[in-house]
């Protein structure tokens, strides 16, 4: 646990992500090449969706099929997977300074929380759901319609999903570097840090967020007018696939240097386990 205040942690971690892209142009190359992937392929996708609603469904099962450029199952996949490899390529530097490690060192583990979070998130969302049902055959159906109890089943989801994941966030940073699922001790290092550790990660991220959202919004602004073959379109394509290979660099280097703020439990037990 080192004493870092928010500005040299927003420092840190866009330091370490311009030195990351700087160490690993072949991998950044890869996944930038994917995010364009994606995004494309997306966006072909919606325009596919706007002539069904123009054109009728038969029209549109018959244009869908036809349709041989859409490759989104598994361009998403190996878009995923590189994600994984990256964040922890990047992790690993801004913390150890270590690219020289395999290139799949601690993936394994980082895939493995997240489908733990994936599961937790989903044993909440049936949960609350389970509760909605409940109170409706209660009250003899007398709750808001299905529209309004998504919305409330999805609002407490991220909610509670938010608080659980920024209490345990040190534990991303934890597993990378090869240490075990310690959970006590991830939330016992985060006590009383709630609100400036997602401060930090929320003031961190926000500038090239907020870019972001601009680019894509007149991304999507552009397919919906199917005008995908112009040099404003191949331009916020561009611009958006390099914003979401920043984003992704910049998070992946702020869960490292959170990590230096406040994990001391979790410090402790990996040079404990190192020193055995």
């Amino acid at each position: 646990m080192q004493n870092l205040t928010f500005s040299q942690c927003f420092k840190g971690a866009w330091h370490d992500a311009a030195q990351a892209i700087v160490k690993m142009p072949v991998l950044t190359l890869i996944l930038f090449l994917l995010c364009l992937a994606v995004f494309f392929d997306a966006d072909q996708q919606l325009i596919l969706m706007n002539k069904s609603a123009s054109l009728g469904a038969n029209a549109a099962a018959n244009a869908t099929a036809d349709d041989p450029t859409s490759f989104g199952p598994f361009l998403t996949i190996a878009w995923i997977v590189t994600i994984f490899v990256t964040k922890a390529r990047v992790i690993r530097m801004c913390v150890q300074g270590d690219v020289q490690r395999p290139l799949l060192a601690g993936v394994n583990r980082l895939i493995l929380l997240n489908l733990i979070y994936v599961a937790c998130f989903t044993a909440v969302a049936t949960a609350i759901m389970a509760v909605y049902i409940g109170l409706s055959a209660h009250k003899g159906g007398q709750t808001p319609g299905p529209t309004a109890a998504i919305g409330v089943i999805a609002g407490a989801v991220v909610l509670i999903g938010s608080f659980l994941v920024t209490r345990l966030i040190l534990m991303t940073t934890h597993v990378v570097m090869g240490g075990t699922f310690a959970w006590r001790k991830a939330w016992h290092d985060t006590r009383g840090h709630f609100w400036s550790t997602l401060g930090t990660l929320l003031g961190t991220l926000s500038p090239i967020f907020v870019v972001y959202m601009v680019i894509a919004f007149a991304r999507q602004y552009l397919s919906l007018q199917a005008d995908t073959s112009s040099l404003l379109y191949d331009g916020a394509l561009f611009f958006s696939a390099l914003c979401c290979l920043i984003y992704m660099i910049v998070a992946s280097a702020s869960y490292a240097w959170l990590y230096k703020r406040y994990a001391d439990a979790l410090v402790q037990q990996q040079a404990s386990a190192t020193s055995t």
